[in-house]
């Protein structure tokens, strides 16, 4: 079975050791096998994280908010495929993986919220999703004085 890697700072990198990720609804079902990241590998990804926040949270907010926008796009493009694998991965039901993609794909709305950005107008209340368990929570917008 092919290891899939792990990617830091642009780059696909492999690891000393793997592990398989099963199906816990059905243990005969390996999904796949996944690189073990060890203190080296740890450390190199928080290093490239930290060295990208800066340049990010400095860059134009538009800019921002059309990149997020085209990720949140690219996974309700492929909620099924992205639901399906979650549903083997974690052992929940192919609507809870679907939906969870598409709940996935549209958060980048919420991260906007109250920001002043074209589309957060297009927010659902949270309120409506309250008595659900996967309800979101997000900062209210400044309240004006």
């Amino acid at each position: 079975m092919n290891v899939h890697a792990n990617y830091i700072n642009g780059e696909w990198m492999q690891a000393a050791g793997a592990a398989p990720d099963v199906n816990p609804s059905n243990l005969s079902d390996i999904v796949g096998e996944y690189a073990r990241a060890d203190g080296a590998q740890v450390r190199a990804a928080i290093a490239a994280a930290r060295s990208a926040f800066a340049p990010w949270s400095r860059g134009n907010i538009q800019n921002r908010s059309d990149i997020l926008d085209r990720i949140g796009n690219e996974i309700l493009a492929g909620k099924e495929e992205l639901g399906t694998l979650l549903a083997r991965e974690e052992g929940k039901t192919r609507p809870e993986g679907i939906g969870e993609a598409a709940r996935a794909g549209q958060h980048r709305r919420h991260v906007d919220r109250g920001r002043g950005l074209p589309d957060a107008a297009l927010l659902v209340d949270e309120r409506d999703f309250s008595h659900l368990p996967f309800s979101m929570r997000s900062r209210k917008p400044p309240t004006s004085a």
